[in-house]
């Protein structure tokens, strides 16, 4: 058999993990997790030679074969064994992976083994690849065995076990698992753990210190000050008769003899601490905690967003519960999967990767929006350098810490039969390709996207691609002139005609098997190709068209054109006929029904080959994600102009506000929660509908536990640094451009202006989350 054939079917016993192969991990970037499957480095049964163990290991091996021990016994029972339930999937025969660890002078080993069932014909036809599939086999063998050796004893050890009048081994794998919560703590763990323990401590002292603050602030005596028209007046509401302009409550009061400045009152009444303090206080959690919990917003115009932010990364979080779940290969009736994509309530799951478009639509928006915004009050200068600062600084080192933690620490925080995994796939990229991270070409290179460092995160390379593209447009469109305006447009419509070309070529490429979604091409088994292997075209899908940003920018240019009209009107509502009202809403719930439900004809009705024919896929994979994000301009552009009535108030709720500053933190650590409770289990999970709901719940709630402490530790921290920043290096707090804050009143530094949809928030959560 063929390399390329034998790695398909090694990969058969995880099919299903395809089941919603398109959020923002996607399909091929999913491989890392069990890329230790796709390797040649499987053995055949008949090259193995148990003449070649070692003696102390066939010494070892017949003891326990024997049983005569007690512990031979128990080392023996915590084999793998085959369970019932293969017909429905159940190809995880892991054995007892404690009891094996709790035996001495043994250890616990994995095997993966290609078997071909030994069926009659006509349930062959029925059985998935022919019978041929991949199992995984907990072994409980003596500490004096290498893999080696085991591979070769695979024989014996199946006649010893195993039933093999019903399966014939033809290839074999052996790993050795290690327990990794008692390895001994390496540089990068000791490294790694000083840094977040700098954070942990600064965030101690920045909340004593602000503590300290604000009690002095509640024992000191409180005075108003106002200024009067001519900002001449200093006004105390306990007096009424002023003395040199001026009133005091207390011995050594200032007294004026000319009229205060602007400067003078700064200076003397909101004169802020040292640097010093002021970064220390950066760290606050009391401040930060308000921050996060303030539900007022500097701009709601754009409320809506807030709750589209939020049930987009809700969204995203569901589609990786079932995809990391099915992909595993760790459930007991993994063929039931293939059931969910005929249930129309399944094909949100299914199209889940719309609601990576969601993120590029909003980000497109809020680009627009708050650029534009801050060009009309810089008088057309666009200080492209400082945004991108602020957009670099806000994403990159949160991204970094998340790095450190899941490189370094995560491998330590779990066991189990295939936590070994962990380490592999941590170890093997990161450190060799962390830095295509920082600079946000990860989406280009490595070459190979199963070889990513954190591979969920090619969705910040597509969203900075974008923005440093983003000029080009933006700087036309604030042009007076008609003839800029429409140079703009004309840009964005080639950038456009451009995408659909590239997406339908690259489609048109693909394997005949591609189905019109990319997860229709991996639930549904593709045709045979001329040598009888199934080659399907994930990998090259992902790779050339799913991360690519010239395929996925339609989106974000909706998003642009949407926020340039909304601006345009400065803040005014447009009237709208109740028949354009409810023409918009038709087509916009129509749309939206379309990309997510229309799937579901092409499973229910498949018998061997797909219903959709070559040209439907191509219309629906070129034009559904522009389709999307046109259904959501219309709920953005109706919520603005007052008709959005449930829609908005939905929406605009308060409590999402609080919830999508979570989104970014959330964004890049969810992965990481699901992933630490599927690496340890120890046992299949049985695939049900509460099952997968209690699991969901469950992951959620985890996330948004941990993204408060990384808003609170990293992210707010590093946000009010920034800030002090500009405060430092401006002529008001937040300005990024000379002459702005001209005539601007003083703001107090200390509680600056929180705006959710300015550039300081833009970028906070991933629309700035897969």
């Amino acid at each position: 058999m063929g390399n390329h054939g034998r790695n398909r079917l090694l990969s058969g016993a995880l099919l299903l993990a395809w089941i919603s192969s398109s959020w923002a991990l996607h399909p091929s970037q999913a491989r890392m997790l069990v890329q230790f499957v796709e390797r040649d480095d499987f053995k055949p049964v008949h090259t193995l030679k148990p003449s070649n163990v070692s003696e102390d290991c066939k010494r070892g091996i017949h003891r326990i074969i024997s049983g005569r021990r007690f512990d031979d016994y128990a080392a023996l029972d915590a084999f793998g064994k085959v369970v019932s339930g293969h017909v429905t999937g159940n190809n995880a025969w892991l054995g007892s992976y404690d009891l094996c660890l709790d035996i001495p002078d043994v250890h616990y080993s994995l095997a993966l083994m290609q078997i071909s069932w030994l069926l009659p014909v006509e349930r062959q036809q029925n059985h998935s690849h022919d019978g041929k599939e991949v199992v995984m086999w907990g072994l409980c063998i003596p500490k004096n065995c290498s893999i080696k050796d085991t591979q070769n004893s695979i024989p014996v050890l199946a006649n010893a076990t195993l039933p093999l009048n019903k399966f014939n081994i033809t290839h074999v794998r052996v790993h050795k698992s290690i327990n990794y919560t008692k390895r001994d703590f390496d540089s990068g763990f000791i490294g790694t753990v000083v840094v977040f323990s700098l954070f942990g401590l600064l965030v101690i002292l920045g909340t004593i210190v602000d503590g300290v603050e604000d009690y002095k602030k509640n024992r000191a005596p409180k005075l108003i000050h106002k200024m009067d028209a001519n900002g001449s007046h200093l006004v105390d509401p306990q007096y009424t008769q002023p003395r040199h302009g001026v009133q005091s409550v207390s011995p050594g009061a200032h007294d004026w003899e000319t009229p205060p400045t602007p400067e003078r009152i700064r200076s003397l009444y909101f004169n802020s601490p040292g640097l010093f303090r002021q970064v220390i206080c950066c760290f606050s959690i009391l401040s930060n905690i308000r921050k996060l919990l303030s539900t007022k917003e500097g701009d709601a115009s754009l409320s809506c967003l807030n709750g589209m932010r939020v049930i987009t990364m809700f969204w995203v979080i569901l589609g990786h519960v079932w995809l990391l779940t099915s992909f595993m290969g760790l459930t007991d009736n993994t063929r039931v999967l293939y059931q969910y994509p005929s249930q129309w309530t399944f094909q949100p799951v299914v199209n889940g990767y719309f609601a990576i478009d969601t993120f590029f639509f909003i980000s497109g928006i809020l680009v627009c929006y708050s650029t534009l915004n801050y060009m009309d009050k810089c008088k057309g200068r666009y200080p492209f350098h400082k945004f991108l600062f602020h957009r670099y600084w806000r994403l990159t080192p949160v991204m970094v810490m998340v790095i450190l933690f899941y490189v370094n620490i995560f491998p330590h925080m779990g066991d189990g039969p295939l936590w070994f995994v962990v380490k592999q796939v941590t170890t093997d990229n990161c450190p060799e390709y962390w830095w295509t991270n920082i600079l946000y070409i990860n989406n280009f290179y490595p070459v190979k996207a199963a070889d990513e460092c954190l591979p969920w995160v090619w969705y910040l390379a597509c969203d900075i691609q974008f923005f440093l593209f983003s000029p080009l447009i933006l700087i036309f469109l604030h042009r007076e002139t008609n003839t800029m305006k429409y140079l703009g447009f004309g840009v964005m419509a080639l950038v456009l005609l451009v995408c659909f070309i590239l997406r339908a070529s690259l489609m048109t490429q693909l394997e005949d098997g591609m189905g019109p979604t990319p997860s229709m091409g991996i639930i549904v088994p593709p045709p045979r190709n001329a040598n009888g292997t199934h080659e399907p075209p994930t990998q090259k899908y992902s790779s050339d068209v799913y991360v690519k940003p010239y395929t996925r920018v339609a989106p974000y240019l909706v998003g642009m054109m949407v926020a340039y009209f909304i601006q345009q009107l400065k803040g005014a509502r447009k009237r709208i006929s109740m028949i354009t009202i409810s023409l918009g809403w038709l087509v916009s719930v129509a749309l939206a029904v379309v990309c997510i439900y229309i799937t579901v004809l092409a499973y229910s009705v498949y018998h061997g080959d797909y219903l959709w024919n070559q040209g439907g896929k191509l219309v629906y994979g070129t034009f559904s994600k522009f389709a999307w994000a046109l259904s959501l301009a219309w709920v953005v552009y109706a919520c603005y102009h007052g008709y959005g009535g449930y829609v908005k108030d939905f929406l605009s709720w308060r409590v999402w506000v609080p919830l999508g500053r979570l989104t970014y933190a959330a964004y890049l650590i969810h992965p990481i929660v699901i992933l630490w409770y599927l690496f340890t289990l120890q046992e299949p999970i049985h695939i049900t509908d509460n099952v997968m709901s209690y699991l969901y719940f469950s992951v959620l709630g985890c996330t948004y536990f941990c993204a408060i402490g990384v808003l609170l530790v990293i992210e707010l921290p590093l946000a009010n640094i920034e800030q002090l920043l500009y405060k430092l290096f401006s002529c008001c707090a937040g300005c990024l451009c000379c002459g702005a804050c001209q005539g601007n009143t003083y703001r107090n530094l200390e509680e600056p202006e929180h705006n959710h949809n300015s550039l300081e928030e833009e970028e906070v959560q991933p629309t700035s989350s897969n």
